[in-house]
């Protein structure tokens, strides 16, 4: 397994910025799967079919990584969608129609997979948020078997703006996706895993990845500085959450912008800055709502919106 942390000055700004929703964030998101397109080996990829982007959710759809691929590379690159969800082995009978499980050996979780679109060959480049990695790494590994059956099996390129990696408990991220690069090697291809700025620091409740250092974040020396610059070096614990819920933040702009209000307006030392960021954004919400009063929380940006 390839495992790399590159600098994105994008993705650091989306850190230090959770006022930022819709059509700002998208600029960003798009500037950091650029960031991460520029460190692919391109004469690996020469060497295979043209590449797929692979969204799960929405929070590969927010990724852009097609986007930036093409606008890098001016080369095409298909996109593959797919709605995925972790759950107990035990709660595995009576699947929808058009539901495929996969359960990782040795684990007591599962993932559904369902409404999968335009799988086609390739390699693929992986755009998502990684928290517990129990849902990418079923994902991946339904995947995997998908090639593997085929007899078409290519690389996995996985960029994560906010990821965690490893931890005691049960090994963390790069154990459970372990299996998936043992069997693509079996065919001579690899999984590369590619952390923008830092590893993030998962905390107990499974779902914040924190960026400071103190709470066990693995962060870039020139990242850590730029950030550091921007919150403060003792404010930076106080971030809570790297990205917080990165596709109610372009789906539901509003409820986002309400809840890191809540958090930040709690907190002793926030900077102005983000205070005064998410005040404007919310009035700037509020007022394009009010325009269109039937898009009630819609995403701001002009994509469509995605489905959880």
């Amino acid at each position: 397994m390839k495992v790399e942390t590159i600098f994105s000055q994008a993705a650091v700004q989306i850190v230090v910025s959770p006022f930022l929703v819709g059509k700002e964030l998208e600029e960003l998101a798009l500037a950091a799967s650029q960031d991460f397109v520029r460190s692919l080996p391109s004469e690996r990829l020469a060497q295979q079919p043209p590449p797929v982007s692979l969204e799960i959710l929405n929070g590969g759809r927010y990724y852009f990584v097609r986007q930036a691929y093409e606008s890098v590379t001016e080369n095409k690159c298909s996109t593959a969608t797919l709605r995925a969800k972790r759950g107990s082995s035990l709660a595995s009978q009576d699947l929808p129609s058009g539901t495929e499980l996969w359960c990782s050996e040795g684990s007591e979780w599962c993932v559904r997979i369902w409404d999968v679109q335009q799988l086609l060959p390739g390699p693929l480049l992986v755009g998502d948020t990684v928290a517990t990695g129990t849902t990418l790494a079923g994902v991946l590994g339904w995947v995997v078997a998908k090639m593997e059956a085929s007899g078409s099996v290519h690389d996995i390129f996985v960029f994560t703006i906010a990821g965690s990696a490893e931890w005691e408990k049960d090994g963390g991220v790069l154990k459970k996706l372990a299996p998936i690069d043992e069997a693509l090697q079996r065919h001579g291809c690899e999984l590369h895993i590619t952390y923008a700025n830092a590893k993030f620091a998962l905390q107990d409740n499974g779902t914040d990845l924190n960026p400071c250092p103190s709470m066990g974040a693995q962060i870039e020396p020139q990242a850590r500085d730029k950030m550091e610059q921007m919150v403060g070096a003792d404010f930076l614990k106080s971030m809570k959450c790297a990205i917080w819920d990165w596709g109610d933040r372009f789906t539901k702009p509003l409820e986002h912008l309400e809840e890191v209000e809540a958090y930040f307006s709690a907190q002793q030392g926030c900077p102005e800055y983000i205070t005064k960021g998410i005040a404007d954004s919310i009035a700037r919400v509020r007022a394009e709502q009010a325009q269109s009063p039937t898009d009630a929380n819609s995403a701001v940006s002009g994509r469509e919106e995605g489905t959880e």
